[in-house]
């Protein structure tokens, strides 16, 4: 009879600790849009004026696709952008809902590619909203918003891992279409390199196989090669970087970066859990490869190693690109970087969800971390609200005065570089006449 009776206090305890988490993912939703409903301007700002550089010059959708800026090309969240600027008179703060509503449909997406992988919901499961709606990130929207620089690529990886778990004649037809797209859109370039190891991997387990299937196989990692090839054709080699000083700068940067979910700065805590983090990143990823190459765990080790991977080439590109250069720029603490992490931090979590007790404990201190972290958003809504007020009182001024310099001196702040003035001008009267962005309304 006590033996009954413990067991249904421990279902009581599970279901409310599933409605909880049901609310909870009820909640960090709606703080997301009411985020971007709340302190997104219709301003275009900073790379935006070059972003939207093909619509300004009205070319083609393909132009638009592979339009390049700084190391990446824009690809599919460039389109996407496109189309709802024509639908919209260039008003950013539809943009930016659009980013909100991709980084949801993710959070969806990556919900469901852990239940294919490992069964049912369970209440420890809203790590994954809690991963993807995190605050931490709002200059995805309240900064410079642009699509492929982050959420696109996060919503087409949620896809890409679904994909690898399709059976049947659609499954590699989705992986190639998916990568392509990827390796055009933003830092999703580094899924291109990811999908070729994989398909390597793929080709030494049906060695054994039909010769019909090995050749199926080798014409995929050929439409692979052929996508990256793609890239690169009329690509410009103008990536910044600077590559002097202590090898360890490199390092120290990537570990900030990843300390920004729980520091706004470098503190020693944030550069601790930095450390913690990617050193978890890099041997899980080492850990599922080498189970992948045996043929153990293959679904599960080789959706981890996505995700993982993913993380470590983004940390060590953008590392590369910017560690030295962070007395200009906001460098490892930029809030933008933060979504990239989101797909490692999903990947940690799905390797945690094992039966062992150490798995166990590590899972449960996740969820408190996150959970503490999640109303931990003091600084993330002081930071948003600086970008509302700035750029309201920019976009003001500049509607009655119509100068940019009094606009500047007024908000205290540049909404694009000082060298491209001329530039400026002329794309503000290109938006005047045709009453587009701030003068839309």
């Amino acid at each position: 009879m006590r033996w009954s009776l413990s067991i249904q206090k421990a279902n009581d305890r599970f279901k409310f600790l599933e409605i909880g988490a049901i609310l909870l993912t009820v909640f960090l939703a709606i703080r997301w849009f009411y985020c971007i409903d709340t302190y997104t301007v219709n301003l275009l700002y900073k790379d935006q004026w070059d972003f939207y550089g093909s619509l300004f010059k009205n070319e083609s959708y393909w132009s638009s696709f592979q339009w390049q800026m700084g190391s990446h090309r824009m690809g599919l969240g460039l389109v996407l952008t496109r189309l709802l600027a024509e639908w919209s008179e260039w008003n950013t703060r539809v943009e930016c809902f659009g980013i909100g509503t991709l980084v949801t449909l993710a959070t969806l997406f990556f919900l469901g590619l852990k239940r294919k992988l490992l069964g049912g919901f369970v209440y420890a499961d809203v790590v994954i909203p809690m991963l993807c709606l995190n605050t931490a990130q709002h200059s995805i929207f309240t900064g410079t918003p642009f699509m492929s620089h982050g959420a696109m690529p996060l919503f087409l990886i949620s896809l890409y891992c679904l994909a690898w778990l399709l059976k049947g004649n659609l499954k590699y037809p989705a992986i190639l279409i998916l990568n392509f797209l990827l390796i055009f859109t933003g830092y999703g370039f580094f899924i291109g390199i990811i999908t070729i190891v994989l398909l390597l991997v793929e080709s030494t387990r049906y060695r054994k196989n039909s010769k019909l299937k090995n050749l199926y196989i080798a014409c995929c990692l050929l439409v692979s090669f052929l996508s990256v090839f793609l890239f690169f054709m009329n690509y410009r080699f103008n990536i910044e970087a600077a590559p002097s000083g202590s090898w360890y700068m490199y390092l120290v940067f990537v570990f900030k970066g990843l300390g920004k979910f729980v520091s706004s700065g470098g503190s020693y805590l944030g550069v601790t859990v930095g450390l913690l983090v990617f050193t978890a990143l890099f041997a899980l990823c080492v850990i599922h490869f080498v189970r992948l190459i045996k043929g153990k765990q293959t679904l599960l080790s080789r959706v981890i190693v996505i995700l993982t991977a993913y993380t470590l080439l983004y940390l060590a590109a953008v590392s590369y690109g910017r560690a030295f250069l962070e007395q200009n720029v906001d460098g490892a603490y930029a809030s933008r970087y933060i979504i990239h992490f989101i797909p490692g931090g999903i990947g940690v979590y799905l390797h945690t969800l094992g039966s062992s007790r150490l798995q166990n404990m590590l899972k449960h201190s996740l969820l408190v971390l996150l959970l503490f972290l999640s109303f931990h958003t003091q600084d993330h809504f002081k930071y948003m609200e600086w970008f509302r007020y700035h750029k309201t009182v920019w976009k003001e001024t500049y509607l009655e005065t119509e100068s940019i310099g009094k606009a500047n001196k007024a908000a205290g702040m540049h909404i694009y570089a000082k060298s491209r003035k001329a530039k400026m001008k002329r794309e503000m009267a290109y938006l005047k006449e045709n009453k587009l962005n701030l003068y839309s309304e």
